[in-house]
């Protein structure tokens, strides 16, 4: 049997009470900055950037499951009929909520068929979409179409993904910095204005069926159509869940309840970490890190001190845990 000397023990707890404070803490200003909501010297902590710009093994997997890809945008910029749906809702809701009599549906529904072969012809390509191109120090008008502009915002991305995927570790350095993101500004870019089109003729389209529902004075009084409830973002369910999560692991390590537990948690937290954003030599280093490292940062010594923790009963050297333990008669 292996003996730990009684200072080895006061170092042991005394980590365990350091990184249970850090954990506390952290968890503690995240929660606090939510309840003093925005404003202008507090903003609301978010994972999202942190999510956003991962380019570990695990990043592109998490970037799905919370909604932060582009793949929703580029959804239904690909596929007509999902807009379609969307605003045939919108049709429904407005039905039903004036309670239009059967003349007034009627021109509802002919002005909604005549946006969707609107929104069809701009999005299959039949129609021009408005783009602008860099000419100098200007931009130009150049009329093009929505596939070419998503086909451009594809092979920026791609060229993106190529200087990181092969570039950079060919060379084991982060060049190309520049190059990246560029490619990825001008990607986001083209995304935001095909998105804010998309927007712009909703709400076109909104206000076309409201003009041709030629509302009386008693149904402009019930104000306008409700909004289905949005749902919770993914990602804001996760923040919750991770501001609580530190702060009441770390509150366990501080008083040493469940102490090991709490330890094995935490160290599956800065795990997924790690393969979020590793310290690789050719990746940039993640929103608001600190310092230089290579393969080896402050969450892989921390991940593995807590794993140190998770296996050493410290809690019942100094901690809840031990009057736990002490409560049966033998280990009284």
């Amino acid at each position: 049997m292996v003996r730990i000397s009684g200072m080895a023990c006061v170092f042991l707890v005394a980590l365990r009470l350091a990184i249970g404070w850090h954990f506390a803490v952290e968890g503690y200003f995240k929660i606090r900055s939510h309840q003093i909501g925005k404003t202008s010297t507090n903003t609301p902590w978010t994972a999202e950037p942190f999510f956003r710009e991962g380019y570990g093994p695990i990043a592109e997997w998490y970037r799905g499951q919370l909604g932060l890809s582009d793949a929703g945008a580029l959804a239904r910029l690909r596929n007509p009929d999902a807009v379609a749906g969307e605003w045939s809702a919108y049709r429904d809701r407005l039905q039903q909520h004036y309670a239009l009599a059967d003349a007034q549906r009627s021109a509802v529904n002919a002005a909604l068929q005549a946006r969707i072969t609107d929104l069809r012809n701009w999005l299959t390509g039949a129609a021009p979409s408005p783009a602008k191109k860099p000419l100098g120090n200007n931009t130009v008008d150049a009329p093009t179409t929505v596939p070419a502009r998503l086909a451009e915002y594809d092979a920026r991305l791609q060229e993106a993904r190529q200087v990181q995927d092969s570039v950079q570790p060919a060379f084991n350095k982060p060049v190309d910095l520049g190059r990246v993101r560029t490619a990825k500004a001008e990607a986001a870019r083209i995304l935001g204005e095909l998105t804010a089109e998309l927007d712009a003729r909703t709400a076109d389209m909104r206000q076309a069926l409201r003009s041709a529902a030629a509302l009386t004075d008693e149904q402009k009084k019930r104000g306008e159509a409700p909004e289905p409830p949005a749902p919770r973002r993914p990602i804001q369910i996760l923040d919750t869940v991770t501001m609580w999560t530190l702060a009441i692991l770390g509150g366990c390590l501080v008083v040493g309840l469940l102490s090991r537990l709490a330890s094995l948690l935490l160290a599956g937290f800065l795990l997924q970490v790690v393969l979020i954003a590793p310290a690789l030599p050719h990746a940039p280093q993640p929103p608001g890190a600190v310092g230089h490292f290579l393969y080896v940062n402050h969450q892989v010594i921390e991940m593995l001190a807590l794993l140190v923790l998770a296996a050493i009963p410290t809690g019942r050297w100094f901690g809840l845990d031990a009057l736990w333990n002490r409560r049966g008669p033998t280990n009284r």
